[in-house]
């Protein structure tokens, strides 16, 4: 118990000389007791027979797949960056897609502002980049989004304590994320394979993909009795959204 307690007392007073004279700290012995908790990360569903299919990296197809997932009664799962190759969610067109993504009960999950690869930047830019699009996805569509996709799925021990800490669990795929833009014979060799379930990676800006692969999936998937679900429902039904609240009217902070 003694040393327990002294090891303790150690830690703390190293944390604490490091500090600058004005640090709170409370609130710096606080946070060294507490470091640690790091965000969970799922790359498996656990749902047999279940697919979760995830787009990322454009949005100029956005509503299209949408449309086709509808047709199909599937669901999918949208990741969405604030400022990325050029785009803006706060523009009017991209509006009407994450708002048409939500109203028919897709999952939508943040990316990250600006696609950063977050391992080896500061606590504040990581920061940075996990708040500005939780308050974008509140404002437009009133969400915050239970799990985060990594760029790059680029992440270190540090990162997954700030996920956690912004109230956030992570995901990454077991199909499709390796070769970015699969082609069709390896779409067809996974179906074949019958896999008991999985997270996919669908690069939404390969044309391809979106118009020709895309549809054949939904169709052979289907017909051997699998069904399309959001990543939260192939976990097994987990809340998609940490926090809902009515959306906001657009005003000046609606910029990039």
């Amino acid at each position: 118990m003694f040393t327990s307690h002294f090891l303790t007392l150690a830690v703390l007073a190293a944390g604490l000389t490091s500090a600058s004279p004005t640090a709170n700290l409370t609130e710096r012995a606080v946070d060294l007791i507490q470091r640690g908790a790091k965000a969970t990360i799922y790359d498996q569903c656990t749902e047999p027979k279940t697919i979760a299919l995830t787009f990322a990296d454009e949005i100029k197809w956005t509503s299209h797949i949408v449309t086709l997932l509808d047709h199909h009664d599937a669901k999918g799962t949208f990741l969405f960056n604030g400022k990325y190759k050029g785009h803006c969610i706060y523009n009017p067109d991209n509006v009407r897609r994450l708002k048409k993504v939500h109203k028919s009960g897709h999952q939508i999950v943040s990316h990250t502002w600006s696609h950063l690869h977050l391992p080896g930047n500061p606590k504040s830019q990581v920061n940075k980049e996990l708040e500005k699009i939780d308050d974008a996805l509140l404002k437009i569509v009133g969400i915050k989004p239970a799990f985060l996709a990594l760029p790059y799925s680029a992440r270190d021990d540090e990162v997954l304590e700030w996920v956690k800490d912004n109230g956030q669990d992570v995901f990454d795929w077991n199909f499709g994320w390796d070769d970015f833009a699969p082609a069709e014979s390896d779409w067809d060799t996974f179906v074949a394979s019958r896999p008991n379930n999985a997270i996919a990676f669908v690069n939404e800006g390969d044309w391809a993909t979106v118009y020709q692969i895309l549809p054949g999936i939904l169709k052979d998937f289907k017909r051997n009795g699998y069904k399309f679900v959001t990543v939260a429902e192939c976990l097994g039904n987990k809340k998609p959204y940490v926090k809902t609240e009515k959306p906001k009217s657009r005003d000046r902070s609606w910029r990039c």
